[in-house]
């Protein structure tokens, strides 16, 4: 995730693709309302932030890093 923290990335990809997935999380908040913080995710500048404030808890991760870890390892399977 670090090459997407550079600031032509940041202003480029990064913030906008993270404003897209919010936007997507909001279309269909009722599945997600009790599951996430909504204020947290809406709070989100960053895929890292998404990440930490969304995915890792729909997919029942116990931290980011674990996440990311277990994403990593399964990259390497496939």
């Amino acid at each position: 995730m670090k090459t997407l923290s550079t600031p032509l990335n940041h202003y480029l990809y990064n913030r906008r693709f993270a404003k897209r997935l919010i936007s997507f999380v909001e279309k269909n908040m009722h599945v997600f309302e009790g599951v996430v913080n909504i204020d947290h995710v809406r709070a989100s500048n960053t895929i890292h932030e998404f990440d930490e404030s969304f995915t890792a808890k729909v997919f029942g991760f116990d931290s980011l890093d674990h996440y990311y870890e277990t994403s990593r390892v399964l990259i390497k399977f496939i």
